[in-house]
């Protein structure tokens, strides 16, 4: 089953180390179906988990990453990297696997994608690949929005973010600080684009 996601409220505050980060100004070339995104589909045995709530506005971005271009990025669990149920599907995509880990894919066709994590006093709650450097200001002005397509679990293996084209070369795979958990998986649309994925975190796995 295919959905279309909702609008989210998430407020995205500029931290000043974004403020000369050289973002690529290249849009993606085409907007292939928002709305064909697969429904999470969660296991029955699920983690015990913690509900992460409150307003996110205070969220702090750093740029942990730089890929020297991307075509095809991708954020979500480790253990789903290698998954191929995204090739030739419309894009941006959410697949999920029935235990709840999963990958958000998007076409970025740009040079200089940055990786970043949103921080809450230190803790790291989000990460993003925008693929232009005006997300924000189209935000502010209301010429885009965050739809959130569904859900996705990160597991004890971490979370990555890749190229698919280059998955397997360590410049274009980075390791990301994101706690076990459930996240929100995000694309950013402004008009016919898709200019940017995220995930926020919306609970933590417990140790017990």
């Amino acid at each position: 089953m295919h959905i279309a996601g909702n609008p989210d409220d998430f407020v995205d505050p500029k931290s000043h180390k974004l403020a000369s980060d050289g973002r690529a100004l290249h849009r993606p070339a085409v907007r292939d179906g928002l709305g064909r995104l697969l429904r999470p589909v969660l296991s029955q045995a699920r983690p015990s988990v913690i509900e992460v709530g409150g307003d996110l506005a205070d969220v702090v971005w750093e740029r942990v990453a730089l890929l020297p271009d991307c075509a095809f990025a991708a954020l979500g669990a480790t253990e789903v990297v290698d998954d191929e149920d995204w090739a030739g599907r419309g894009l941006p995509f959410l697949t999920v696997r029935p235990d709840g880990l999963g990958m958000l894919y998007g076409r970025a066709e740009c040079d200089g994608l940055p990786i970043e994590i949103g921080l809450r006093l230190g803790e790291p709650v989000a990460a993003r690949m925008e693929f232009t450097d005006d997300v924000a200001k189209l935000e502010e002005r209301h010429r885009g929005r965050w739809l959130t397509l569904g859900e996705l679990r990160i597991g004890s293996d971490g979370a990555v973010a890749v190229d698919k084209k280059h998955q397997h070369l360590d410049a274009w795979r980075v390791e990301l600080p994101l706690p076990a958990g459930t996240y929100r998986a995000q694309v950013f649309e402004s008009g016919d684009d898709h200019l940017g994925i995220r995930l926020i975190r919306a609970s933590v796995e417990s140790a017990g």
